[in-house]
């Protein structure tokens, strides 16, 4: 269930439990499937009617609330993180875009997700992951920058990533992350079309006769 706003209490914002479940006697709905499944920055979309139908002052908590995870740095962390991250940051500009709320210093919020991808302090990354660049193209769509520069980079996606077979013994890629390669196209208006046939393949070994 959605928390509505007498949930937040004190500008703080709850923990959302999951329940553990059996596929075969769940009785969850698609939307509360795709709600669970959504990251923060997609989940909080429904936050938009809720901040029209209720109270200026449970959006002020709501907003107050993803100030609070800023830090010196131009991101945002966690309550309990001292040091920023690209996927906190992404998550919260995403929220404060849907409330129309200023994120605070846009350059220095820019900077950091061009500066802040996760390569950049933990060196060579042992798997390529696609979702932190798209996290930097919309972060700054939603900042109102530029996000060309990751024009070239993203070009050169036009084939899924086998997952590292330590993690994956059949190395079938992330499905999510793989879509990135149409995401992130579409975000800086590129086409589609050097994605044949090789991702149009990979999509198509995806589909099941279930629908």
């Amino acid at each position: 269930m959605i928390p509505g706003p007498q949930q937040f209490v004190g500008g703080r914002i709850p923990l959302m439990t999951v329940p553990a479940m059996n596929p075969l006697q769940s009785s969850m709905t698609r939307r509360e499937m795709l709600f669970q499944s959504a990251g923060l920055a997609l989940a909080v979309a429904p936050v938009r009617a809720f901040a029209e139908s209720s109270s200026p002052r449970w959006t002020l908590q709501v907003v107050d609330f993803l100030h609070s995870l800023s830090r010196d740095d131009g991101g945002f962390a966690w309550p309990d993180q001292s040091r920023s991250h690209l996927s906190s940051t992404y998550a919260a500009l995403g929220a404060l875009h849907l409330l129309d709320a200023e994120p605070g210093d846009r350059n220095k919020r820019a900077e950091f997700v061009r500066t802040h991808h996760p390569r950049e302090w933990k060196g060579q990354l042992e798997q390529e992951h696609r979702e932190f660049e798209f996290q930097q193209i919309q972060s700054l769509i939603w900042l109102g920058e530029d996000p060309s520069a990751f024009s070239d980079t993203v070009a050169a996606w036009t084939a899924s990533v086998p997952y590292l077979p330590q993690y994956e013994r059949h190395r079938y890629p992330i499905f999510r992350f793989q879509l990135t390669a149409f995401t992130c196209r579409h975000l800086l208006g590129l086409p589609l079309a050097p994605l044949q046939p090789r991702f149009v393949d990979y999509l198509d070994s995806r589909r099941r006769s279930n629908g």
